[in-house]
């Protein structure tokens, strides 16, 4: 019990170093309304055209467009969190994956949706065209602080605005902030807030003027069916 304070000393140490104390005390009180049901995101978005130049991400690194066949022989890894009803799900729904891949070896991802898209806890995101919707992205341990993410966002802008999806929206826990540095070195806007509150068997769902400009919001769909597919 020892080994395990030390070591979440030695985070929340790290954690401050990094982020201030007044961070790190609002990142506690997010944590814990978050077992009272409460959950809090905020809302980014940027035009297309507004993204920074492709910056160097290392060499042997490529990025690519895959199509769910293409991802599907790599959700096999666990470290990947993508299993095959998530592939089902995001095939069905016409999503598509962004890919950083070293050699054979795919260590870095993001998914893009187009309409009505699952979120998490059970709930969903919705969203007003022209945007499309980035989520579920992660990058391996070991290829972390190369900014792959930043890195890969260009890469789709040009064939989205032909399909005239001309700017892009998303959504980071408020007490997220390596998150939130990524978003705004992407050239990301900070536009507002949007959330729900689960308590006693209901859900109640909220979004600020500023995200609600851009139709953001949550819902659930136990209240209302989400649609059986997406353009």
């Amino acid at each position: 019990s020892e080994r395990i304070e030390s070591k979440a000393m030695g985070k929340r140490r790290d954690f401050i170093r990094r982020w201030g104390f007044w961070r790190y005390v609002f990142a506690v009180v997010v944590r814990r309304m978050g077992r009272l049901g409460l959950r809090i995101f905020a809302i980014y978005v940027r035009p297309h055209h507004g993204v920074p130049e492709p910056h160097d991400a290392g060499d042997g690194i490529e990025f690519r467009i895959l199509e769910v066949p293409e991802v599907r022989p790599h959700a096999s890894d666990p470290e990947l969190d993508m299993d095959e009803s998530f592939l089902r799900l995001a095939e069905h729904h016409g999503h598509l994956c962004i890919g950083a891949l070293d050699g054979d070896l795919l260590v870095s991802y993001i998914w893009r949706a187009f309409g009505p898209t699952i979120a998490e806890n059970g709930m969903w995101v919705r969203f007003d065209p022209p945007c499309r919707y980035g989520y579920k992205a992660f990058t391996r341990p070991a290829y972390r602080g190369r900014h792959l993410q930043s890195a890969m966002a260009p890469r789709t802008d040009s064939m989205l605005n032909a399909r005239g999806y001309t700017h892009a929206i998303g959504m980071v826990d408020v007490a997220n902030f390596a998150s939130q540095q990524s978003c705004l070195r992407q050239g990301n806007k900070l536009v507002g807030l949007s959330g729900w509150w689960r308590f006693a068997g209901r859900v109640w769902t909220f979004s600020s003027p500023g995200a609600r400009k851009y139709g953001f919001e949550f819902f659930d769909p136990a209240v209302e069916p989400p649609p059986t597919s997406t353009p």
